[in-house]
């Protein structure tokens, strides 16, 4: 992890933080990178034994998003989050 700064950098990397262009109030495409797929598939797995766990905060952020967004969106919405967890 010393070649990251932040866990953020390092979500950054592996291309699970999706994109944020907005102009005049208007949200313009916020799709991911392609990142680095292995680590990308070791996360995503990580992520859905994150939000098995019934009340675990992870569950619970990936349902509030899901509601709104989707089940896949939100699932790459918790990617970058777990890597918060893992980091040093």
């Amino acid at each position: 992890m010393h070649f990251f700064a932040t866990a953020g950098h390092l979500a950054s990397w592996v291309g699970v933080c999706p994109g944020m262009n907005e102009s005049a109030g208007v949200n313009k495409s916020g799709h991911t990178r392609d990142g680095n797929a292995n680590l990308k598939r070791v996360l995503g797995t990580a992520a859905m034994a994150a939000i098995k766990r019934k009340d675990s905060y992870y569950a619970v952020y990936y349902r509030r998003i899901a509601a709104r967004r989707g089940a896949p969106r939100a699932l790459v919405a918790v990617m970058p989050k777990s890597t918060i967890a893992t980091s040093p």
